[in-house]
This record gives C-alpha cells, structure tokens and sequence, in this order.
C-alpha cells in the first residue's frame, strides 16, 4: 500500500513502498481511478477493495485509490492488508463527503474517474463493463443500478432506468430521458453509477462543495460530449445507510433545485430546465416549504430593526 499525505505527497514516515502498476496508456497513466471515500466503515471498506481488486484482475491499466476522512477505527490496517494496489490517503481532519470527493480528484491520475462508495453492492463484471464503455471515449457514462432499503424499507426497485439505447452522441439527450422521473433525476447524483471524463470534471469539481455537489457533476460532465449508458443493473445503491440523511432537507429543498435552475448557463434547454425544476419541487413539497420557512426566518433575524 502507497500512504499518501493530505496534499498527495508520499509520507517519508511510512515504511511501505510504492508499487507502480503498468498501463497501456502512451503516456504511461492509468485508464480509470477507482477512487473509495471512507469514514468509519472499516467492514464495509474491506469487502468493498476485496471485490474491487478481483474484479480489476487482468486489468494493469486501473488504479484504486482511498481516501479516509480521518477514521478512528481500522481503515489505514485494512488497506495495508490488501497489498500494494491500493493507495491510501488518510485528511488530518474529517472535512465532509465532497471535499473528500475533492481531494481524491487532485490525486487520481486516471483518464476517467469512478467514485465508488464503500457499502454499495457491485457486480461481478462491472469494471470490464465500464472499461468497455470508456473505451469509446465519451465525457459521462452512467451505470443502471437497483435501489434497496433493506427487508423492512419503503422502496425497492429493479432499475431505475428503463431499456434503450447505450451511446449517446449529445450526454444532454440521456440527461433529458433521465429527468423524465424524480427516481432518474435523483439517482443522477449517486456517484457510484457514474463515471467522469476526468478532464471535464476537473474544470468544475472545486466549484461546489455542498452535498448536491454530485448532481452537478452529471449534469455538467454530460453536456460537454457524448455519454454511454450500461442499460444492465450492475450495482445496487444501498439506501439502508445514507451518510448525508441529517441534511436531507436542505439538499431536497434547496439545493438540488438550485442546481436544477441554472442548467441553461451548461447548454440546457429552458423548457427541460423548467419541466424539472417543476417535476422536483412537486415530488418534494414538504422540503421545499421547509426550507422557504428556513429561508424566510433567516432573513428576520437578519433585518435591521
């Protein structure tokens, strides 16, 4: 295992030694980083990076790197464990979800990115899947998936997008068949079914950090070039466990239709922008008008007398 500092820097302290994989790309980067952000999960983490490194078997051109948000339990042991290929990189101070997302972005190496949370369900294939479908060098691709609450939850579904076609020559046109669902918007921000051309999401990645951030990327990352859909489920989004549940209503109520409002300033049509900002402030009324009332209260205490 390769421990890297907080900036990306190799850790002098750190007895291990840096394997370096072969790849076929010409300037000798990886295809795709597969990049695990983890906090406390240490169970969960090693199933995850168990599977992942059987799955990429055979493929030399894959890095996968973890990103720990400063746990207390035995997360750095773990990927010490499973060998060389992974790469860990342990913050100083746990700094929330995205700008984890954020410091993996600035030490993956990769043409394409992949984050992959540490307690989704993935398919044996998945990454043959996936190189199969970078292979043609779109900007976005995004994976159908299953969602699962657990034997006692309130939603189960099979897929979340229904059949047709893989290759979009526009992302937008997926983008616009996705939206047609609150299910297929919402999943649009569930990182671990879509993949990003690495180039495009570095030119926007730093500009939000709240926890909608994900959404932006999608929306983004598709409208500069082509996408590819992996129409077969080949994960499941486990609903049991979501880390950001205490600011739901924020994110539902504010922050995803703010995302929603500007997509004209990307390349979007008003009337899709409209149409969706629609069909999400309907489907979530409870939260909007939550957070109207939180605006509006905010704004009381705020006024001069």
């Amino acid at each position: 295992m390769l421990r890297i500092s907080p900036l990306g820097c190799r850790n002098e302290r750190s007895p291990r030694v840096e394997t370096r994989l072969a790849t076929v790309n010409h300037d000798g980067t990886p295809v795709l980083s597969i990049c695990v952000p983890t906090f406390n999960r240490e169970q969960n983490l090693e199933r995850q990076l168990a599977f992942l490194l059987r799955d990429c078997s055979g493929f030399s051109n894959i890095e996968i790197i973890v990103s720990d948000n400063c746990s207390t339990d035995a997360t750095e042991e773990v990927c010490a464990k499973l060998g060389a290929r992974i790469r860990y990189n342990r913050n100083s101070t746990n700094m929330g979800p995205v700008p984890n997302f954020q410091v993996l972005a600035g030490l993956a190496a990769g043409r394409y990115f992949w984050l992959v949370a540490d307690d989704d369900v993935l398919d044996p294939g998945i990454v043959r899947s996936v190189i199969s479908a970078i292979s043609s060098d779109p900007s976005y691709v995004f994976i159908n998936h299953r969602i699962d609450s657990g034997p006692n939850g309130r939603h189960h579904f099979d897929r979340v997008i229904s059949e047709g076609p893989s290759d979009f020559s526009d992302g937008k046109s997926f983008i616009t068949e996705a939206c047609r669902t609150i299910l297929g918007l919402s999943q649009l921000m569930f990182t671990t079914a879509c993949v990003f051309r690495k180039s495009s999401l570095d030119q926007i990645i730093a500009k939000h950090s709240h926890l909608a951030a994900p959404l932006f990327y999608s929306f983004y990352c598709a409208s500069r070039g082509p996408a590819v859909v992996i129409r077969r489920p080949m994960l499941t989004n486990n609903w049991r466990e979501i880390s950001w549940a205490d600011s739901a209503d924020e994110v539902v109520g504010r922050l995803i239709p703010s995302i929603i409002w500007r997509l004209p300033r990307y390349g979007y049509g008003v009337g899709f922008t409209w149409h969706t900002l629609v069909l999400w402030l309907r489907g979530h009324r409870r939260q909007v008008r939550g957070e109207i009332r939180r605006s509006l209260s905010r704004t009381a205490r705020t006024r001069p007398n």
